[in-house]
């Protein structure tokens, strides 16, 4: 008696993760090069020979794939850039590892680089003031860092 395959996606989770992975390792590419607007689910799918409908499967719309692009992004960032700056004590030691590990980040970092010299997120379509989307979403990283900095200074 032949067993049907089972969808990848939903009962291969090793083997979907590492493909979700490899997705948002090519988006990152694509979005450092171009901007959020430049990736479509078609593209990836070209560029690493899925089905449009398998790419579509780990993210369900553009913009959760720009989301988690950008999610993906600043895991790479607080990884190389700000954990690392965290093994050294409050003060100016931190600050001087974190500001090293910033420019040794944007010497290897062709996406922080590109995105810079970009202006930015730009071209990221959102409705205006939803309250939704990456820019968003950055918007609000960096109020909760800013307020954390402040808070820890004795700033109200």
């Amino acid at each position: 008696m032949k067993h049907a395959a089972k969808p990848t996606v939903l009962y291969h989770r090793e083997d979907a993760t590492k493909t979700r992975r490899d997705i948002l390792s090519v988006a990152t590419d694509v979005a450092s090069a171009e901007g959020l607007e430049g990736l479509s689910i078609g593209r990836l799918a070209n560029e690493l020979g899925l089905s449009k409908t398998g790419i579509f499967a780990h993210f369900g719309s553009k913009q959760l794939l720009q989301l988690a692009t950008v999610d993906s992004a600043r895991q790479i960032f607080l990884e190389r850039v700000i954990q690392p700056a965290l093994e050294h004590d409050r003060g100016i030691r931190r600050l001087r590892a974190m500001l090293e590990n910033v420019l040794a980040y944007v010497e290897q970092s062709v996406f922080l680089r590109r995105m810079l010299l970009r202006g930015g997120l730009g071209g990221v379509r959102q409705p205006a003031g939803s309250g939704q989307g990456p820019n968003c979403q950055i918007d609000e990283e960096l109020a909760g860092w800013f307020a954390g900095r402040d808070r820890d200074r004795g700033i109200q």
